[in-house]
């Protein structure tokens, strides 16, 4: 009955829309990441590679995470016009703390780029994602405190078709440059479209921006983007060390894909934060509500986890198949993630959503700190001596560790913050 009304509940606030729409995503992105591999020569694509690994750690930080705070504060506002004003006040501030990373980046490329110079030319046309990759989140927060999360859905999934069709023609025709700024521009207009729909809808160009205190607003957003810059770096983390500590290209590239299937899974969980993150966010302060809507996660969740896991170690051997006869070795690297998947599905994703959508990204941002620096540690200490398996179990451990910390915070904040 409880996943039943979990189920219910899901599709009545939009979260069947948002499941299709970030798989569409997911799909799109796939099939890019294998088309422009052929596209684009080698030299080309590993300068690229390079200039994106180097922008796309930023971009939590892209306004200074003022898009989150927008989705955090613009939730808990009562009325509609409270939601434009503090929308048009915060944009204008997101907007110009965007061009200013952006400016240092584009400047800075030289610096960046020293050891790859033909990559220079593809950071400073990167750049200026930080400022279309804001304008986009932020448009997309704005829709979310709406509660329009069909329009969100809307805008996810038109992305990731222009960002498809789009980046695989300019490529072809451009190569490494029209790719790059394709990816830069796509942002940019599906926003334009999405502003125009909303603006029918809800009147919010024409709103007063108000006044409010920026102090709040760049705090929380700040510590949720440096939150997400460190989980972010986990993975990646993993596979630089292997790459440095192994020296082992192969090695390199079985770790690499042994991280695929993990890491897409935990997008699974996400998807009902997307959907819920307002829906938390308005009933921060009651603990009835928040303890019963872990308590459903978990029902819900840990029966889609088992299904996972069964589904694994049945089909295990098929599902490594994809990858090709030379990446057999990944199997059992992934079987250890796939503890990872496990632990993260339970305590690390709800629980880490929670804190932020409750307001209190910097304990988030504490318990990610905690888990990157733990995991560079782990793989230190690991890696020479249990090669991959090693760094899986760094991650493991250093996962299990973040997951214990947002139990104890989460523990924390019904005692002392919640009113009921």
């Amino acid at each position: 009955m409880k996943i039943k009304n979990v189920a219910s509940s899901f599709t009545g606030r939009g979260g069947h829309y948002i499941f299709f729409s970030t798989m569409t995503s997911k799909l799109m992105n796939f099939l890019l990441s294998i088309f422009i591999v052929r596209f684009l020569s080698e030299e080309v694509y590993g300068n690229v590679s390079y200039a994106f690994s180097v922008i796309l750690v930023l971009l939590p930080m892209s306004g200074f995470g003022l898009h989150h705070s927008l989705l955090r504060f613009g939730a808990i506002e009562k009325d509609v016009q409270s939601k434009n004003s503090l929308f048009k006040y915060l944009f204008k501030w997101g907007l110009l703390l965007s061009a200013l990373i952006a400016s240092v980046l584009f400047f800075g490329s030289g610096l960046i780029s020293y050891r790859l110079p033909d990559s220079n030319i593809y950071v400073k046309l990167l750049a200026f994602l930080i400022i279309t990759f804001f304008i986009s989140e932020y448009t997309y927060s704005y829709v979310r405190i709406q509660k329009n999360n069909t329009m969100y859905s809307w805008g996810i999934s038109m992305k990731a078709v222009l960002v498809l069709t789009l980046c695989l023609s300019a490529s072809f025709f451009w190569g490494g440059t029209g790719y790059v700024l394709s990816y830069v521009m796509v942002p940019l207009v599906v926003s334009a479209i999405l502003i125009c729909f909303a603006n029918r809808k809800y009147s919010f160009i024409s709103a007063s921006s108000g006044k409010h205190s920026l102090k709040k607003y760049l705090s929380y957003g700040i510590w949720v983007g440096l939150g997400s810059i460190a989980s972010q770096l986990v993975i990646a983390l993993d596979t630089i060390m292997v790459g440095n500590i192994m020296a082992d290209s192969v090695q390199l590239a079985i770790y690499k894909v042994a991280t695929i299937i993990p890491v897409n899974l935990l997008v699974i969980p996400m998807v009902l934060f997307r959907t819920d993150y307002v829906y938390i966010a308005e009933n921060h302060k009651k603990r009835s509500f928040l303890v019963n809507y872990y308590k459903k996660y978990l029902i819900t969740f840990s029966l889609i986890l088992s299904v996972i896991l069964i589904a694994w170690f049945v089909f295990g051997d098929l599902i490594v198949s994809i990858f090709g006869q030379n990446y057999s070795e990944a199997k059992p690297i992934i079987s250890l993630l796939m503890v990872m998947v496990a632990i993260a599905f339970i305590t690390r994703v709800p629980l880490g959503n929670i804190i932020n959508a409750i307001g209190k990204s910097k304990w988030n941002s504490i318990s990610n700190t905690v888990l990157l620096l733990l995991n560079i540690v782990l793989n230190a200490l690991l890696i020479p001596r249990f090669g991959l398996k090693g760094a899986a179990f760094a991650t493991i451990t250093s996962v299990f560790v973040s997951g214990v910390i947002n139990i104890i915070l989460f523990r924390y904040y019904l005692q002392k913050h919640c009113s009921e």
